[in-house]
């Protein structure tokens, strides 16, 4: 690929690396990707992957910009007030890199709404924080072998799975947080999450960001071929230590 002199000011930093490169960078621009929730967690991933220079984004959300939203959702100004999400989101976007293309999509990702998968797609990120959009996620990937990152987190923990063809399924890492000690944020009560932890949340959903921003970097790392993504693991951030727990490992059962 021949790079422009404004691509190559834009991702110099990026090529210089060497898990990147100019093949690399040229991969990422034509990546295609669809991301699940333009909200706490969907803000920044969006940026940082926009940032990166992921060629297109699918976004997909049915929310609108409120008042509250821009405390909680970075990427959205009050400009945008009534705006949907992901038209909101999109215009961010495009103004951060002119090289990402985006088609937004207003609508609720449930089991009773038929969503289909772009044609072309590398890789689904999850920043939905729901258990239901998540498995059903995680059916229409593994139906046609695309690579799934769900993020997820309440104000105690956040927690990452990459989810591959033929691997482990997202029940069995959720079972297997369980039988670690931990709860999965998809699948509590948020309420009871959200009061049990008060004593030790973050900031806003500054923690939403983080987990976020993990979430990002494992995406472009999967895009990239490099290094080793959170594969076949469940990667846990204690919101009271401060510290991130790599050490749960997942088995493949019969449910997958």
């Amino acid at each position: 690929m021949n790079f422009t002199e404004a691509q190559l000011d834009r991702y110099s930093r990026q090529i210089m690396l060497r898990e990147v490169g100019g093949s690399g960078q040229a991969r990422l621009l034509a990546a295609e990707m669809v991301l699940l929730g333009v909200g706490a967690m969907g803000s920044v991933a969006a940026l940082y992957l926009a940032g990166a220079g992921v060629g297109h984004l699918t976004l997909i959300d049915a929310g609108h910009v409120t008042p509250a939203t821009p405390a909680r959702d970075i990427i959205h100004t009050r400009q945008h007030l009534g705006t949907p999400k992901v038209v909101s989101a999109a215009q961010a976007l495009q103004a951060l890199n002119p090289d990402v293309r985006t088609t937004p999509i207003v609508t609720n990702l449930t089991g009773a709404v038929s969503v289909s998968l772009p044609e072309i797609c590398h890789l689904v990120l999850d920043c939905g924080n729901h258990a239901d959009t998540s498995h059903l996620l995680e059916k229409l990937c593994r139906q046609r072998n695309i690579p799934l990152i769900v993020a997820r987190w309440n104000p105690r923990q956040g927690e990452i799975y990459q989810i591959r063809p033929g691997g482990p399924c997202l029940a069995c890492m959720t079972q297997s947080l369980a039988d670690s000690g931990y709860f999965s944020s998809g699948e509590t009560d948020t309420v009871a999450a959200q009061a049990d932890a008060l004593d030790h949340a973050a900031p806003g959903s500054i923690l939403a960001g983080l987990v976020a921003s993990v979430a990002a970097t494992e995406s472009i790392k999967t895009l990239l071929s490099v290094a080793a993504p959170v594969t076949h693991s469940c990667l846990v951030f204690n919101a009271r230590s401060g510290a991130w727990d790599n050490s749960i490992t997942v088995s493949r059962s019969s449910c997958c």
